[in-house]
């Protein structure tokens, strides 16, 4: 978070965007929440609120550069801990990929994980994999993706991400109300 902050404040300098209030991020993300196995419907405004935050940045005077490429990676991992927080995935959860936006939920998470363990270049097979599904699921052209990264344009690959995981956390908790009111 303080890599961010400071990452931010240079934006603002160099740029001059003003970026949002940032401890609002770490509030809604976690809200001090234990791993739950039972999804919160705090996820929905969490997830707005990344939203909001993302397009905030302005980042069209950042499109093509290292430092919009750093953010568009900081909205993944971000994107994927606010799912995680709410028990929407992580530990004690089983992704239904019969839901919309399964496929961008499991897409979040391993990019996530590729971007969190690794330097978020496409170098290994694993990695050629996971790029390869970027493509066929976003249809992305073979060279609109910077050399040896992924491609994380904001309106072809992150928003329909986004989307994707909005209707999944919604798919989800419409399940488990109705489990809920069932079971009552």
């Amino acid at each position: 978070m303080l890599r961010m902050r400071s990452y931010l404040s240079r934006l603002q300098v160099s740029s001059g965007v003003s970026p949002p209030t940032h401890s609002l991020v770490v509030q809604h993300m976690c809200k001090d929440s234990p791993p739950r196995r039972v999804a919160s419907p705090d996820v929905i405004p969490a997830l707005e609120l990344q939203m909001s935050l993302y397009n905030s940045l302005h980042l069209n005077k950042l499109r093509n550069t290292e430092r919009g490429h750093w953010i568009n990676e900081a909205f993944v991992v971000r994107l994927h801990a606010v799912l995680e927080c709410n028990g929407i995935v992580g530990s004690g959860t089983q992704r239904d990929d019969s839901f919309p936006g399964a496929k961008m939920v499991d897409l979040c998470g391993r990019l996530r994980n590729r971007i969190v363990h690794t330097q978020a270049n496409v170098d290994t097979a694993r990695a050629r994999r996971l790029s390869d599904d970027m493509r066929s699921l976003f249809a992305l052209a073979d060279e609109s993706k910077p050399a040896g990264k992924f491609d994380l344009s904001k309106d072809v690959v992150l928003r329909p991400m986004y989307q994707g995981c909005l209707e999944y956390s919604r798919e989800l908790l419409r399940v488990q109300a109705s489990r809920d009111h069932s079971a009552t």
